[in-house]
């Protein structure tokens, strides 16, 4: 009804627009009003309860009358301390009320409640603020509460249109939220084109999280599609390389993957494409050659272009260009390090011709003294080892003014470079950092 309110609002507006201003009204020529016709109302909420809840009339209150639901549940008078009983006192006969109730609350939402971090040794996590004592229902918090509650009161197969759009929005809410949307979810049922579409929708809102949580209820065209379309990590994973090649090529450059997923990515393309069985031979040539003219043609990430290089003859030979600025350096140093290892003569082209130094600072404020240095030197010859590979294989694709992070790790490294006459810039000394003796 409220669309066709809607054209008729408009094209009244329309029509004194196009027949200009409107005529002053006439005055009105006084008459005996006559009393209108009595409407049918809803009893308002006086009607239905008395101040104590055990006395409700659920018999004056009709399930399909949103009005009258709503003023059956601020007669329930809840309140953070006494909503449990209070919707206990919701009849179960006939189930009609009760399912009206339940619905009614869901669908009139409102359930984001407010987090608070909260640390336990050395892991901190969000946690739900818990309702007042004093909370009315108009609080989100205790209206998750009751809406925990209200999903357990109607049967899975009770579904209509609004309750639907209902599930929707629960299965659209983020983290830290994981229990309503995973119930609402339930309520679908695994495997139906119910679910499929609510986790389709809750992508669509960018709830990555939410649904790399729930794949296995995507059908496989929907799996690829949430790949392809919404760059869903774990949905680009479940693929099977041999069979989706060109998603995951073009996966290699995608920004908005985690940078772990790319680096897997390349991993698993390496992998294939360099068994010689996994592939018919046309086609694995084609996908080699669509591999290395991509990583040529875009600005991969190091550890990409790295892993993509292995397919090459030589790998050590995957950079080409000599190093003129830092950042030059650290990428160099990371494309070796994921294309040939951490050990080998290809470090020639990224450390200086003499020898690697590196310095080893440790903090320990239990030690004495609480700071100190363990130093080594290393000669680039054929028999060369690239200290702390493992680290530096994460830190060297986070650096930035010569500092390299490993990422979730209070470790760094600090690259100190020297210019030669022939060869332009060169790593001569590596300063890693850690503090030690945190709980943490």
């Amino acid at each position: 009804m409220s669309v066709w309110r809607n054209v008729g609002v408009v094209l009244a507006a329309t029509a004194i627009a196009c027949s200009g201003a409107a005529p002053e009204p006439r005055p009105a020529i006084p008459r005996r009003a006559e009393p209108p016709p009595p409407q049918p109302q809803a009893p308002a909420a006086a009607a239905l309860v008395s101040p104590d809840t055990s006395d409700l009339d659920w018999t004056a209150v009709d399930p399909r009358l949103d009005v009258q639901l709503d003023a059956a549940w601020r007669s329930l008078g809840i309140d953070g301390e006494n909503w449990m009983d209070r919707v206990e006192t919701i009849p179960r006969d006939p189930p009609a009320v009760r399912r009206a109730m339940a619905s009614y609350h869901l669908r009139s939402g409102r359930f984001w409640c407010p987090t608070v971090q909260r640390t336990s040794g050395c892991a901190t996590r969000s946690t739900f603020l818990p309702p007042a004592a004093t909370a009315g229902l108009d609080d989100p918090c205790l209206r998750r509460d009751v809406a925990l509650w209200a999903l357990d009161q109607i049967p899975e197969e009770d579904i209509d249109g609004p309750l639907y759009a209902a599930y929707v929005d629960m299965i659209k809410l983020r983290a830290p939220e994981r229990e309503l949307n995973q119930r609402a979810l339930a309520r679908l049922g695994d495997g139906t084109w119910l679910s499929e579409n609510a986790l389709w929708e809750s992508m669509a809102a960018g709830n990555d999280e939410f649904v790399e949580a729930n794949l296995d209820k995507l059908s496989p065209l929907r799996l690829v599609n949430a790949a392809r379309e919404y760059h869903i990590d774990a949905a680009l994973l479940a693929l099977e390389p041999a069979a989706h090649l060109d998603a995951y090529v073009a996966a290699l450059d995608q920004a908005d993957l985690r940078f772990t997923t790319r680096v897997t990515v390349a991993r698993r393309l390496v992998e294939l494409l360099r068994d010689p069985d996994a592939l018919p031979a046309r086609a694995r040539a084609d996908a080699i050659t669509d591999v290395q003219d991509f990583v040529r043609d875009h600005d991969v990430d190091c550890a990409v272009a790295g892993l993509a290089a292995r397919l090459l003859p030589d790998p050590g030979k995957v950079v080409r260009r000599r190093p003129r600025t830092d950042d030059d350096v650290a990428k160099l140093a990371c494309t070796l390090l994921h294309a040939a290892g951490p050990r080998g003569t290809h470090w020639r082209r990224a450390i200086t011709c003499h020898e690697l130094t590196v310095i080893n600072h440790l903090e320990d404020p239990t030690h004495d003294p609480p700071t100190w240095t363990e130093t080594e030197t290393r000669s680039p010859g054929a028999f060369f080892i690239l200290p702390f590979a493992a680290e530096l294989e994460r830190a060297l694709p986070n650096c930035a003014d010569n500092v390299c992070r490993v990422p979730d790790s209070d470790v760094y490294f600090e690259l100190e470079l020297r210019r030669e006459r022939n060869t332009g810039l060169r790593i001569h000394t590596i300063h890693r950092h850690e503090r030690l003796g945190d709980e943490c």
